[in-house]
């Protein structure tokens, strides 16, 4: 389902999730503290065999307890708003309450423009994507994955939509591309594990071990894309921010986990990361007329914080640009405003 608002940027905090199946697929955190203590997660949505089948990129933290509700005086477990907006550089309130349907400032449509709930294939979801760009949306952010396939490149068409911001999941399959992520029109979001720590900024951060990444099967190298790690096709991601489900924020959810839980929860995978760079984005402002804006981090490098640790499916990050975590992750939103004349009119191909 689609929700549309009419307001210029958002505050993303709520996931942006795909309604699958899900099983209790679990595994141990990676960078958690030390101590005797190990964080354990699950997979919230299932995965299939059909190719054109979506899942989420979604993680819940599962070795803490759901809380239903949080004294005034208390933060629950996980990045608070405040936590993120330091940890980002985001400063300055939206000075809008909670949003709902019923306050008729979010409307929900699904791909069609009615209220019934489309299927989770990849046809659909892409008609949804269309949907929300009739109906006016300047960013569209999602959180669900393909595998790549030698057909992928008959979908990229979806995405072609100058003025418009797209982010997508790079997955969490560990160093495995994924599609639409691979898509030469959308801003590919990686995975970190961030960490406070007592320094000026107030954390550290590094490549997830999860995220996906990394040099794709069937998409050429796009002119915006100079690295080496790829010669020849393009490479994933483009920027990145928070994902490991040891680290992630806290989210109010409604929809059981696969373990039956609801409340307040810790949550991760690029199904965190993308809304929230899709965000930054919109706080940026809205994209200028005839830009594609997933090239505009390339041009402002110094506007992002450079993640040089970590690694995930034998690709490491490094000063610079690198697969995992791509230009970085946002330092405030100036890296995700179009940078200038030279940049309009080109989807960093050439075209």
């Amino acid at each position: 389902m689609l929700g549309v608002r009419p307001i210029r940027w958002l505050l993303a905090t709520a996931l942006a999730r795909v309604g699958l199946a899900v099983v209790p697929t679990t595994a141990q955190a990676h960078g958690s503290p030390g101590g005797h203590h190990r964080p354990t997660g699950e997979r919230v949505c299932s995965r299939s065999s059909d190719p054109l089948q979506a899942s989420c990129t979604d993680w819940v933290r599962t070795d803490l307890p759901p809380l239903a509700s949080v004294p005034p005086n208390q933060n629950p477990p996980g990045l608070s708003p405040l936590g993120l907006r330091r940890a980002y550089d985001l400063f300055g309130q939206h000075g809008r309450g909670p949003r709902a349907t019923a306050s008729g400032c979010l409307r929900v449509i699904n791909q069609r423009g009615g209220t019934t709930l489309p299927t989770t294939t990849a046809p659909d979801l892409f008609a949804g994507v269309g949907q929300a760009v009739a109906q006016g949306a300047k960013f569209a952010s999602n959180s669900w994955v393909v595998p790549e396939a030698s057909f992928e490149g008959t979908f990229d068409f979806h995405c072609n939509h100058p003025g418009v911001t797209f982010t997508f999941s790079s997955g969490d399959t560990g160093g495995q591309t994924q599609y639409p992520a691979a898509s030469p029109f959308v801003t590919a979001v990686g995975g970190t594990t961030l960490t406070r720590a007592h320094n000026r900024r107030g954390f550290v951060e590094s490549a997830w071990i999860g995220t996906g990444c990394c040099c794709s099967f069937f998409e050429p190298k796009p002119a915006i894309q100079h690295d080496a790690i790829c010669p020849n096709s393009r490479t994933i991601a483009d920027v990145s921010a928070v994902a490991d489900f040891n680290t992630g924020p806290a989210v109010y959810s409604t929809s059981p986990t696969p373990s039956g839980a609801t409340g307040r929860l810790v949550r991760g995978g690029t199904s965190v990361a993308t809304p929230l760079v899709a965000g930054m984005y919109a706080r940026a402002g809205n994209p200028a007329p005839g830009t594609f804006p997933h090239p505009y981090p390339y041009a402002r490098p110094q506007d992002f914080f450079d993640i040089t640790t970590g690694s995930t499916g034998g690709f490491s990050a490094m000063p610079g640009y690198d697969a995992p975590t791509g230009i970085g992750t946002p330092d405030g939103v100036a890296g995700l405003r179009d940078p200038g004349h030279a940049w309009h009119g080109t989807a960093g191909y050439g075209s």
